[in-house]
């Protein structure tokens, strides 16, 4: 059932409203975020006016919206609401009725509406995402179904033995526990980031933003460079193997090196292009990011070596390493580096355990290299034969 209500809201319109129900919103609504929070609860502790009426008061926390040209402002989409949860139990008792976000609250604010009767509106958040990855399966499946493309779909051919789908987990388990501890590690950095504050959580958020976009670049390169070491391994062509990996490596250090020094030195501007007004957040993201610089080089031979024992079928060792850098050497980091250092150890914790991570990588990849090697020498042998 859908509700057309207007604000500023009544507590009766509140009150009157039940979860699952679509409301159709009209009025002034106003947009504030975690920053615009903070400001508003300084304020009141200042004994200062707000600088809106806050009675009935709905506020929407809006994501960044930059504006295309010609426009007054980009897309407005939701964004998470628990950056709002420390100031907004102070808003709700002084009047404000409606928020409107994505994500859980927390119980201080789940208990501050309850004791006032205010109202969470959840937006969608999300949808055009959502929407494009049904579109783009959509078109690889009417390619398969068209017969467009060189593999062939058919019920009948599907394998019914238990060696093929244990060989197929075996070969994809370190990309499983790369992307799984991925989530694992942002929930754990999150929860730590938050015990110093929203501008913590913000900053660790954007550094792992900016970190995953310039890392795509050395994940494109190593994923170029599976299928030619899998193929040559597989061949026993094990010269070509050896110079794709070092070729790999070289371009990979040497990129991730030039990406490293621009994002060193152009750290604080960086932060700056997503929280352009807040100092607190530039502060504490810069160094995160410039720690996380430091070791950037390093990538170019633990991610190369980690895909290069996948696709050999080292896929144990590969697994190990793909452990190591959110899961054996990041959780422990994470969990006591801030009691023992406070906020530097959340700004620390990846990159000490990227550092551990391509230390324990330099022993796995000598050792194949030297069986790579001999494996080479055997075939010599045998083809002088």
């Amino acid at each position: 059932m859908a509700k057309y209500i207007t604000a500023p809201l009544t507590k009766e319109q509140a009150r009157s409203l039940r979860a699952g129900e679509s409301v159709y919103l009209s009025g002034s609504v106003y947009t504030a975020r975690d920053a615009a929070h903070k400001r508003l609860c300084e304020l009141v502790e200042q004994g200062k006016p707000l600088p809106f009426p806050i009675e009935g008061a709905v506020i929407y926390y809006v994501g960044p919206s930059p504006a295309r040209p010609g426009q007054a402002i980009g897309s407005a989409g939701p964004t998470t609401s628990y950056r709002m949860d420390a100031y907004a139990p102070t808003l709700l008792r002084l009047g404000e009725l409606g928020m409107i976000g994505k994500g859980k609250r927390s119980p201080a604010v789940v208990e501050a509406m309850r004791e006032t009767g205010a109202v969470y509106f959840g937006a969608i958040g999300g949808a055009g995402a959502l929407l494009s990855q049904c579109v783009s399966f959509a078109i690889l499946l009417a390619c398969f179904l068209r017969r467009k493309s060189a593999v062939r779909l058919h019920i009948g051919q599907v394998s019914r033995k238990a060696e093929v789908y244990a060989r197929i987990i075996k070969t994809g388990m370190p990309s499983f526990c790369r992307q799984s501890l991925a989530s694992v590690a942002t929930v754990l950095l999150n929860v730590n980031a938050a015990v110093y504050g929203d501008a913590a959580v913000a900053a660790m958020s954007v550094v792992g933003r900016i970190f995953m976009f310039v890392f795509s670049f050395m994940l494109g390169f190593g994923q170029g460079f599976q299928p030619v070491a899998g193929y040559n391994f597989g061949a026993k062509r094990y010269d070509r193997v050896r110079g794709a990996t070092y070729f790999t490596m070289l371009v990979g250090t040497v990129l991730m090196s030039v990406l490293a020094a621009a994002g060193f030195l152009a750290a604080p501007g960086a932060l700056a292009l997503f929280r352009r007004d807040d100092a607190e957040v530039i502060a504490i993201g810069a160094l995160a990011l410039r720690a996380q610089c430091v070791v950037l080089p390093l990538f170019g031979v633990s991610t190369v070596t980690n895909m290069l024992l996948q696709v050999t079928g080292q896929s144990g060792q590969a697994t190990f390493l793909s452990l190591c850098r959110q899961g054996i050497f990041f959780v422990p980091f994470i969990l006591l580096l801030p009691q023992l250092i406070g906020l530097l150890g959340v700004q620390l914790a990846q990159p000490a355990a990227d550092l551990c991570t391509f230390a324990v990588t330099l022993p796995f990849l000598l050792s194949f290299l030297r069986r790579l090697k001999l494996w080479e020498q055997a075939e010599r042998a045998v083809a002088e034969k």
